[in-house]
């Protein structure tokens, strides 16, 4: 293996022949950039912007509305087109200001002032949704790149862990009403109900539930699940003493017999007082279990049908909503292969398989059976506690996520993207009652901190698609391809691998064709070369090392 160049070695090329090789002027290379991120952005936008109409149902009625809706569309897919006009504008600045390259310069610095400048142009209310999702893709791109070095490893159920903190907290959050209108609010409050997030302001038109009978029957269970306390603790080997029906001492023929503070009374006393709190607790289960079953609810429950109907009712319409959603993306994944080139690879996949129905299922069940754990828990916390409390979320959230990640089984993408939604809400709790500094400085910053938050993750996207385009998110480096009109695999990556980032790793044989009346001598130079050493990636960077001053014996056939 070659040696690699230090971050700050400058490498002797221009900006054609390293970034913009489809075309050898910086200004055209830009507006190139900018009309082809506009151009497929459009499309991408469109299409989101008809699908988020259909599914929410809101057609427009009138003029005005579609002049709004294509209004947004074009402000979306412009702003896409400045971040890659941006990005090759301040790719060339940045070499006419630097005089040259290096590792900061070819990738990471442009692209945030790009982004900065393109965020900027968006809708205030898309930034933070913006800023999230990059952030999320970034921070498992780093996490490939430090795997890669070998400095971190894949750590066991460690998604399992994050997605069930991620839930809970956010679910907590809900409860305690904090929640949003955002996307995520709104799934959860589409798959729970809105019920569980909505504060019961009286229950004094309440129904009462407990009737003379009722008292009767659970007094009569109290007295079945009762454990006497003798007085403020249990006395061993201390003199016989009289208790009353209340369980409070009448006589003792020794008042002044201190208790018995040994293990083994200790040890007594601890069991007695777990067997109470387990009479207690089997006592209110009781209770819950006949209330339920004469189709009643709690007086703090927010539903107002009986809770056994609530929890069916929650799992069948889950259920239904989960299977429904999955069959028409299989349905639309069918169609799709029909208009494809493949349709002799299809055979007899045209109807509808064991596997197909096996996912709607395995989708509905998930989703019903979050509705319905959730619920069922709450209102137990409800029956057990005699209260409407946040704390409650917790322990039914964990159990919930459990259920969840079980059986819908989220890729790594939703379960990030939900961490940082929980710990937005976290911070932003946390800022309204401390009134955070540094926060109140990010929001000063022109366009504010999801602006800043948006350009530094992005700028670890493109810096990384940049130099080490193998660590790349495989779908987010799909999307650069496409929507910058297959422009971005056009770099000419093979000038970077000095820095040892195995940058050419997906170029394989690529070279990009220059005109050689803008190229430089050094370029010149390279080019004669390559052909003496050949077309392998090694070799390439051997050579480049020798370009910026580091000796490498290795190289055969260079003068």
């Amino acid at each position: 293996m070659a040696p690699s160049a230090s971050k700050f070695h400058k490498l002797p090329f221009n900006c054609y022949e390293l970034g913009h090789t489809w075309n050898p002027s910086c200004s055209g290379a830009a507006r190139d950039m900018g009309l082809s991120c506009f151009k497929e952005s459009f499309k991408i936008y469109a299409s989101c912007y008809l699908i988020s109409l259909i599914a929410s149902r809101r057609y427009p009625k009138n003029r005005e509305e579609i002049l709004k809706i294509f209004k947004d569309v074009t402000r979306s897919a412009t702003f896409l087109g400045v971040n890659g006009f941006g990005f090759v504008f301040c790719f060339c600045l940045f070499r006419k200001l630097f005089g040259h390259f290096n590792f900061f310069s070819v990738g990471y610095l442009p692209a945030f002032f790009g982004s900065y400048m393109a965020i900027l142009v968006e809708k205030p209310q898309r930034r933070s949704l913006l800023a999230l999702y990059c952030t999320n893709v970034a921070s498992e791109t780093i996490f490939r790149m430090l795997r890669a070095r070998g400095i971190v490893s894949n750590i066991k159920h460690f998604d399992l862990v994050m997605f069930i903190v991620s839930t809970t907290a956010l679910l907590f959050q809900m409860k305690k009403g904090n929640n949003k209108t955002d996307a995520v609010d709104s799934i959860f409050k589409s798959i729970i109900g809105k019920e569980e997030f909505t504060r019961k302001e009286s229950v004094a038109n309440a129904e009462p539930i407990d009737s003379e009978d009722e008292a009767e029957r659970n007094e009569a269970i109290m007295g079945q699940r009762e454990v006497n306390n003798v007085g403020p603790g249990l006395v061993i080997g201390g003199p016989e003493v009289e208790v009353n029906e209340n369980g409070q001492v009448v006589r003792s023929n020794n008042p002044q017999q201190k208790r018995d503070e040994s293990y083994r009374a200790r040890f007594i006393r601890f069991v007695l007082w777990m067997h109470r709190q387990v009479e207690d607790i089997a006592c209110h289960l009781e209770r819950m279990v006949a209330a339920v079953y004469e189709g009643r609810s709690h007086d703090t429950c927010p539903h107002r049908k009986p809770c056994f109907e609530y929890w069916i009712e929650g799992f069948w319409t889950r259920f239904g909503v989960g299977f429904g959603i999955q069959a028409l993306i299989e349905v639309y994944h069918f169609v799709r292969s029909l208009f494809s080139k493949n349709l002799k690879k299809l055979g007899k996949s045209t109807k509808p398989s064991l596997p197909i129905l096996y996912k709607c299922i395995k989708i509905g069940s998930g989703l019903s059976s979050v509705c319905l754990a959730f619920r069922l828990l709450s209102c137990a916390f409800r029956w057990l506690l005699g209260n409407e409390d946040p704390i409650h979320a917790v322990a039914a959230g964990v159990m919930t996520s459990a259920f969840g990640f079980a059986l819908l089984r989220p890729p790594p993408t939703i379960t990030l993207y939900l961490f940082f939604k929980a710990a937005e809400s976290v911070i932003a709790d946390s800022h309204r009652k401390n009134d955070w500094k540094i926060l109140r400085w990010l929001d000063s910053v022109y366009g504010g901190g999801w602006s800043l938050l948006f350009a530094a993750s992005t700028a670890v996207l493109f810096h990384a698609g940049m130099l080490e385009p193998q660590n790349l998110k495989p779908s987010y480096y799909q999307f650069l391809y496409k929507v910058t009109g297959k422009k971005f695999h056009d770099i000419n990556r093979h000038l970077m691998t000095v820095y040892g980032s195995n940058s050419n790793a997906l170029m394989k044989d690529f070279w990009p064709v220059f005109d050689t009346k803008h190229i430089s001598p050094q370029m010149a130079k390279l080019i004669a070369d390559r052909k003496i050493l050949g077309k392998g990636n090694e070799a390439m960077k051997e050579l480049m090392l020798q370009f910026v001053g580091i000796k490498v014996q290795n190289i055969r056939g260079v003068n």
